[in-house]
């Protein structure tokens, strides 16, 4: 049960790294970016060659995996979501889609479909917590998650960029009459979100392998994630995270480890009947 609750809690705070980028995008773009798992995919890739093939220390791969993560985010908006946020929402949706297939691709002609995985050297570490055990690695990267999404709400809370971002969130006409940019802000919104993406990228490469579809699995339970958050809540986030996390972990235990991916969906299935409008989305006052 600690071992199950454990893992649970880290992959939750895993997840919430994922959704926290994918919601903030969203907020600003209007746009599911699907593709931000291909940009944590090219960034494990990133990672695991910088370690493997540059001989370059762990940390170096991580960094790696977030600078190739951003450059790809600001392509993908100057290129492909700026035009589309022209037309209707599922030109969006559509284009989130299509371009995290070819990014998958593009991955799989490049370095092909086999799977990787990098070393770090804190991956043969096991930490005791009561009657569980967990590597280094992984708790450490749960961590850094962590760290980087309260350093992300702290950029939003106390920069002047991070106020107009959420300004633009929060009333994007209101923010447009007071002269706030909305190419900056969608710009500013790639970037952070593509970060949080490549560093999940590069936490996640030494724990589970790298392979070309990698990043679609966690991109999927990452909306699942901001879904069940009511696709507005940044707290509705970390909770959805850590309840998914756990319901992975838990269902693997009780039920079958086979049908890990499965437990995403049944949880989403159960909070949408419960809630059609999302556990964490404020509720409409009755008429």
């Amino acid at each position: 049960m600690m071992q199950a609750l454990v893992n649970g809690l880290t992959l939750g705070a895993l997840y919430a790294l994922v959704a926290s980028g994918l919601l903030l995008i969203f907020g600003i773009l209007d746009i599911p970016d699907f593709a931000l798992g291909g940009r944590l995919m090219v960034g494990a890739y990133c990672g695991y060659f910088m370690v493997t093939r540059f001989d370059q220390h762990y940390w170096v791969g991580v960094l790696a995996s977030i600078a190739i993560a951003v450059v790809l985010g600001l392509l993908s908006e100057v290129v492909v979501y700026r035009h589309l946020r022209r037309g209707s929402a599922t030109n969006g949706f559509i284009g989130a889609l299509a371009l995290l297939a070819a990014m998958e691709i593009g991955a799989q002609v490049l370095w092909r479909a086999d799977y990787r995985k990098f070393d770090s050297p804190y991956d043969n570490t096991i930490v005791h917590i009561g009657s569980a055990a967990v590597s280094q690695q992984r708790l450490m990267a749960a961590f850094i998650a962590l760290a980087l999404i309260v350093g992300m709400h702290a950029y939003l809370r106390l920069t002047d960029s991070g106020r107009a971002m959420r300004a633009s969130t929060e009333d994007p006409v209101g923010a447009l009459v007071v002269g706030i940019s909305p190419t900056r802000m969608a710009l500013l919104a790639m970037a952070v979100g593509s970060a949080m993406a490549g560093a999940a990228g590069g936490l996640l490469g030494p724990i589970y392998l790298v392979y070309p579809h990698m990043g679609s699995t966690i991109v999927i339970k990452a909306f699942i994630v901001v879904v069940l958050a009511g696709m507005r809540s940044s707290a509705g986030v970390m909770v959805g995270s850590i309840l998914l996390g756990l319901a992975e972990s838990f269902g693997s235990l009780f039920l079958s480890a086979g049908f890990t991916d499965v437990y995403a969906f049944v949880l989403l299935m159960v909070a949408l009947i419960v809630r059609p409008s999302g556990l964490f989305a404020p509720r409409l006052a009755a008429r």
